[in-house]
């Protein structure tokens, strides 16, 4: 879970010096704190020194030359600004405002804003039913973009906050990144978390990273998608509707596959299919507490549960349908992904099945393929484990990215082509 901004406090005292840093989201500050005991001396000393230096001055300037009195004058004027700053009876706050230097203590802090990373961007666009989505970017500020990565959130969340993290880890390393929230999710227009077709999804989707896709800037660049949970099956269906659109795909805790223990008897789908039409954006689809299962650091899910763009009701039963159909048809044809992909999960998961992971790993038919099974993390890899393990999987994933994306693909990349046909045949010259 991402904040907003990126602050890095450098502590600089006479004798060493120590820099701490923190990551954040949008904007940079710099703040140098000097630590000297003669930057705040006693009153006493404040007021007496230049006082005897005035009157040292007035008997000198009656005798000395034009260059003795300039000098003095230079040395009173230095003495006046350091011991006379602290005369005034203004507090941190009034110094803050007026001149940007903090006093505290027996330090003196200098605050200033450095050029963030990347720009963070936010819009809205009109899918084909007229509904308002919104949309959001993360985009390297200062450096070459290695490739777009299209992000595919999950069940009940949105872009925005959320996935904020994998937004500015891995603008940071270099990728512009790019989300959408589904109709009825997060900032998007459409009754809470209501699913009436999963290819509405996919359409919107598809729709939104093609426009971005198309644009000049970015035609050369390799694209890849990037899919938690339900955004996995989200995808995979991607990949489907456009199975030569994408370099690649990053997977983490995949919805592509029911495990048998969790999926409902084949009778009692075709009764909520008959009966989905009446009681469709009912919520009474029974489930667990999602929130509790999927995030294992309490702090964080905390922060989980206090995003108001994340829906926290039962399920309804359309979209329960819907969800299910999309995953089954997944499951039928897992033997027809072709794209390159990483596949991350927790072995401890219990939202997702890693069993079903490694399923697909095993039936897929695309010769770049690789999985990565954690012990003992939970669904949200990315989002509530400790800093440790959050740390281990976005290595994995940038690691991975940055092996298939070179910045640009041109005639003279020809060794890259042959060595990587997988990759490479999705480059525009």
């Amino acid at each position: 879970m991402g904040n907003d901004a990126t602050i890095f406090k450098t502590m600089v005292s006479l004798p060493t010096l120590r820099c701490v840093g923190h990551h954040h989201c949008h904007s940079t500050a710099v703040v140098v704190q000097i630590n000297s005991p003669w930057m705040k001396p006693p009153v006493g000393r404040a007021v007496l020194l230049p006082a005897v230096l005035k009157i040292c001055y007035m008997i000198v300037c009656v005798h000395a030359s034009y260059c003795i009195r300039t000098c003095l004058s230079l040395v009173l004027y230095a003495v006046d600004r350091m011991f006379l700053c602290k005369t005034t009876q203004d507090t941190e706050q009034e110094r803050a405002q007026s001149s940007q230097l903090l006093l505290t203590g027996t330090s003196y802090k200098f605050q200033m804003e450095l050029p963030s990373p990347f720009k963070y961007q936010k819009d809205y666009i009109h899918n084909s039913r007229g509904m308002r989505l919104f949309t959001c970017s993360w985009i390297p500020a200062n450096e070459d973009i290695k490739a777009l990565v299209f992000l595919c959130h999950g069940y009940a969340v949105e872009c925005s906050i959320f996935m904020r993290g994998a937004g500015v880890r891995l603008a940071e390393a270099g990728y512009a990144v790019f989300g959408i929230d589904y109709e009825g999710h997060g900032k998007s227009d459409g009754a809470r978390c209501y699913i009436e077709k999963f290819a509405y999804i996919i359409d919107d989707v598809a729709a939104f990273f093609k426009f971005v896709r198309e644009r000049p800037e970015y035609k050369s660049k390799a694209r890849f998608l990037y899919g938690e949970s339900m955004g996995g099956c989200v995808a995979l269906h991607l990949h489907r509707k456009e199975p030569t659109s994408w370099n690649g795909a990053v997977l983490v805790s995949p919805m592509c596959k029911i495990s048998e223990r969790m999926k409902p008897h084949p009778f009692v789908i075709k009764v909520v299919t008959l009966l989905s039409p009446l009681v469709a954006t009912w919520k009474i689809v029974p489930t667990q507490d999602i929130i509790e299962m999927a995030y294992k650091d309490p702090i964080k899910r905390e922060e989980i549960r206090k995003n108001t763009y994340i829906y926290q009701d039962r399920p309804r039963v359309k979209t329960a349908l819907e969800m299910l159909n999309a995953s089954i048809s997944i499951e039928q044809r897992l033997e027809k992904v072709t794209l390159p992909f990483l596949i991350l999960h927790g072995d401890a998961d219990k939202v997702t099945d890693p069993e079903c992971s490694k399923e697909l790993y095993r039936s897929a038919r695309s010769s770049d393929k690789e999985i990565k099974i954690y012990p003992g993390m939970w669904h949200g890899l990315l989002v509530a484990e400790p800093d440790k393990n959050v740390e281990l999987v976005f290595n994995d994933i940038v690691l991975w990215l940055d092996k298939r994306s070179p910045p640009r693909i041109s005639s003279s990349n020809s060794a890259f082509q042959q060595t990587n046909p997988e990759v490479a045949q999705f480059y525009t010259p």
